[in-house]
C-alpha cells in the first residue's frame, strides 16, 4: 500500500461533463436532473437538484481553475 501525498488539482464540481470548463452542456445536464434527488448536479449536497445548485453552477461559469 502506497499513500500518494502529492497535491492534486482541485476538482471543479460544477463541470458536470468533465471537459475542464463550466458551460452550456453543464447547465443542460443540471436542468435534465432538475427536481431529482441526488445525482451529479446536486452541487450543494442537500439531496435535491434545484435553484441553489443552479446558482453554484452559474457562479462557477467559465474555465475551471
Amino acid at each position: 500500500f502506497v499513500l500518494d501525498l502529492r497535491p492534486t488539482k482541485q476538482p471543479c464540481p460544477a463541470d458536470l461533463d468533465g471537459n475542464g470548463e463550466v458551460g452550456a452542456p453543464d447547465i443542460a445536464n443540471l436542468l435534465g436532473q432538475w427536481g431529482g434527488f441526488g445525482g451529479s448536479a446536486d452541487l450543494d449536497g442537500n439531496g435535491e437538484v434545484g435553484a441553489p445548485d443552479l446558482a453554484i453552477l452559474l457562479r462557477a461559469w467559465g474555465a475551471c481553475p
